[in-house]
């Protein structure tokens, strides 16, 4: 990050640093977060094995996105959150079809 700003912006730009900080503090919380979602979706994975389960499971997808709707701010964050969240829902499903997959190959004890 540069120090030099335009003339006559100084207190933008601190105050834009400011916020900068605040997104990658949220940032990092975030991707503690996510970390420990992937960690709950590979027991996830390794039950639904168990159970015979499909990794896909609409109705609990449908259940998320309804529950994001439900806490989010407005409309416009709506749309955005939902948005992120489909992204993550398919992540998610990707990581599991992983763990199966590395649960399946893996030697017997």
């Amino acid at each position: 990050m540069t120090t030099d700003t335009p003339s006559g912006h100084e207190a933008e730009w601190q105050e834009l640093e400011r916020w900068r900080k605040r997104i990658d503090s949220i940032d990092r919380e975030l991707t503690a977060l996510l970390d420990e979602r992937l960690d709950c979706a590979g027991r996830i994975s390794a039950l639904k094995s168990v159970m015979g389960e499909e990794v896909l499971q609409p109705e609990r997808e449908k259940e998320v996105i309804h529950n994001v709707i439900e806490r989010a701010g407005s409309e416009e964050k709506s749309r955005t959150l939902v948005n992120i969240y489909r992204s993550i829902l398919e992540e998610s499903r990707l990581f599991q079809h992983g763990c199966k997959n590395r649960a399946g190959s893996a030697p017997e004890a």
